[in-house]
């Protein structure tokens, strides 16, 4: 095929104009060295047609007015923005389309980020605890972390079509584990898993001196350092972990990022959510025991306390504050 030129297609509409029918106009193009279809032709000599559009309901200075609503009051529903433009500009307007000019304007839905409230002395306990691991090129070789997680049942809800949807009965209570353990630069270290309550006596017997002090002693001897959060128990419970000659590294409240076996727990949950998802008691205690000896290894555990070197100067660099890590 030949392309049609400017001036070819001058020469189809004078034609067309003329009278000539597509055929003959097809016929003087070959005649001329010009190799082409007859709806190419037919689509150079047709006439455009030119839509009319209804007149804009959405005038700037009702985007304008919708955008100063939205600024004053963000929890402004759609239904209240409609009734103001009717009343205030005397123009009806679908909320679809408000809907639509919200969004072009920004004003999407989502979730608010929420952030722990650090108090001014943590802040500074927080800043002083980072700048002198820093200084000292902190690579906690010697650091157990440890710390305790609530897991339920309820947390890993399974996903199915709508047609095919297969109503569950519900549990009259809800089914959880409490699970206790600690990480160190040797890998996962112990694990408890229990359904009674944390008070002091379990956390210093079971805890403290039958689960924890066991294995410093035979991994780190008296080199070593414990790291947990300050919880009511876990101070209670000091008279116990420095008789059993545990050296507790305290850290300052609301710093969940200082202790990387955060980190874990939220493997823990995903794995637990996406491949196991247990539907009773025994399939998420097996579970947990699955992913702690099997799926957590000594590798993922060095990269987790390594991201402490990247949490430092975060926290350096926000005085103390919260840093998202």
């Amino acid at each position: 095929m030949t392309k049609v030129t400017k001036l070819h297609s001058e020469d189809i509409r004078a034609m067309r104009s003329a009278g000539k029918s597509t055929q003959e106009i097809n016929r003087y193009l070959k005649s001329v060295g010009v190799n082409t279809t007859l709806s190419t032709i037919r689509r150079h000599y047709r006439e455009r047609i030119i839509h009319k559009r209804n007149p804009r309901k959405m005038k700037q200075d009702i985007v304008a007015a919708i955008d100063q609503m939205m600024s004053q009051n963000q929890k402004t529903t759609v239904s209240s923005v409609k009734k103001h433009i009717w009343r205030d500009n005397g123009v009806s307007v679908s909320e679809r389309s408000i809907r639509r000019i919200k969004q072009k304007l920004g004003w999407r839905y989502k979730k608010n980020l929420l952030r722990p409230t650090i108090a001014d002395t943590d802040k500074e306990a927080r800043l002083q605890l980072a700048q002198k691991w820093i200084d000292e090129k902190e690579m906690f070789h010697d650091v157990i972390f440890s710390d305790e997680i609530t897991l339920t049942l309820d947390h890993f809800s399974s996903v199915c079509k709508t047609e095919r949807r297969e109503f569950e009965p519900k549990r009259k209570r809800c089914v959880k584990v409490h699970v206790w353990a600690a990480i160190s630069r040797l890998g996962p270290g112990p694990i408890v898993i229990f359904d009674r309550i944390l008070d002091r006596t379990f956390f210093e017997d079971t805890i403290i001196r039958e689960t924890a002090a066991p294995y410093i002693r035979e991994n780190f001897g008296v080199h070593h350092r414990f790291i947990q959060d300050n919880d009511p128990k876990h101070t209670a419970a000091g008279k116990v972990i420095a008789a059993e000659d545990i050296n507790w590294v305290k850290t300052p409240a609301e710093s969940p990022d200082l202790n990387p076996i955060e980190m874990v727990w939220h493997e823990l949950k995903e794995y637990l959510r996406i491949e196991a998802q247990p539907t009773i008691k025994t399939e998420l205690t097996a579970a947990i025991h699955k992913f702690w000896f099997e799926e957590l290894t000594e590798a993922k555990c060095n990269k987790y306390i390594n991201r402490l070197l990247e949490v430092l100067p975060a926290v350096v660099k926000n005085q103390g504050g919260y840093t998202g890590m």
